[in-house]
């Protein structure tokens, strides 16, 4: 018995449905991924085998920046950045002017030291000179510690809240480079810190 040809459907696709699955996706990435901001100094993160929580996101961190080299300030929070130049200014006896202040707040990295901070806030080269920064003092000058009491104290001012610390170092740096960090740190009675690592995925 002839039956004849089965009329051929095109199978319906609910794209709502999809987009919708797209959607929550994308939130969930830039959502769960770390924002990696350019460097002057190259640092290769040890792993670590299991995670840990971290102050990444926390406004008010202060990330200690360590390579072979070179040890590296930044200020997460604009205000607090600029509180603590006109600070640093006031101990060194250096003067800035607004507008270097303000330009000084829009500067993630502080890896000079303060002589040449103002030159290089002026600076019309600053992209360029961004990667030839030589790093601030933390033995006799000990800037570094200076930038951390400061940059404390501004917190306070500012948001009424205690500053959080996170020590991002290579994994080729010595442990006596890591350790003048930390007792700088420890001298000024911060004994709680997080240390910025990459996660270690093993196969199970």
């Amino acid at each position: 018995m002839y039956k004849g040809k089965l009329k051929r459907q095109t199978p319906f696709v609910d794209m709502a449905a999809m987009c919708s699955v797209a959607f929550v996706l994308l939130v969930f990435v830039l959502m769960t991924s770390k924002v990696r901001h350019w460097l002057p100094i190259k640092i290769e993160e040890p792993l670590q085998s299991m995670w840990s929580p971290c102050h990444i996101g926390y406004e008010y961190t202060g990330f200690i920046l360590i390579n072979t080299n070179h040890v590296m300030y930044s200020i997460i929070n604009k205000e607090v950045r600029e509180r603590t130049l006109v600070k640093m200014g006031e101990k060194y006896h250096i003067q800035f002017t607004e507008d270097e202040i303000s330009k000084f707040g829009k500067m993630d990295i502080i890896g000079l030291p303060m002589s040449q901070l103002k030159g290089y806030i002026n600076s019309k080269n600053q992209g360029r000179d961004f990667f030839k920064q030589t790093g601030i003092g933390t033995n006799s000058s000990n800037e570094l510690a200076n930038w951390i009491y400061f940059s404390r104290k501004s917190c306070r001012e500012i948001a009424d809240k205690d500053m959080q610390f996170s020590i991002d170092a290579d994994k080729g740096v010595g442990y006596p480079t890591i350790e003048n960090v930390i007792n700088i740190l420890g001298k000024q009675k911060i004994f709680k810190f997080d240390l910025v690592t990459t996660p270690k995925f093993t196969k199970s």
